[in-house]
């Protein structure tokens, strides 16, 4: 990482369910972007954000995992994202 290069990285929430197609859902506490990287608690990329539904105040976020099929045993981990930097040109335009 180049040097005075700032990563910030989002608490998304933890996951609630996984499929047999590489997916899994999160139960969101903060809201990512569609093809936002998601992270597993040691920093290591484990999917991208495809779809966000639900209610606003709790929405839930279905993500594609990188690595194929999803275990079971991602039920109950908490997940994060790379969040948005408030600066400048990386300033999000709606």
């Amino acid at each position: 990482m180049p040097y005075g290069l700032v990563v910030l990285v989002e608490y998304l929430g933890v996951v609630e369910t996984v499929s047999g197609e590489g997916r899994f859902v999160v139960k969101a506490e903060s809201t990512p972007n569609v093809n936002d990287q998601i992270f597993n608690e040691k920093g290591t990329t484990i999917g991208i954000v495809k779809r966000i539904f639900g209610p606003v105040e709790g929405p839930y976020v279905t993500v594609s995992s990188q690595n194929g099929p999803v275990s079971g045993d991602l039920i109950g981990k908490k997940v994060f994202f790379r969040g948005e930097s408030k600066h400048g040109k990386d300033k999000r335009r709606h």
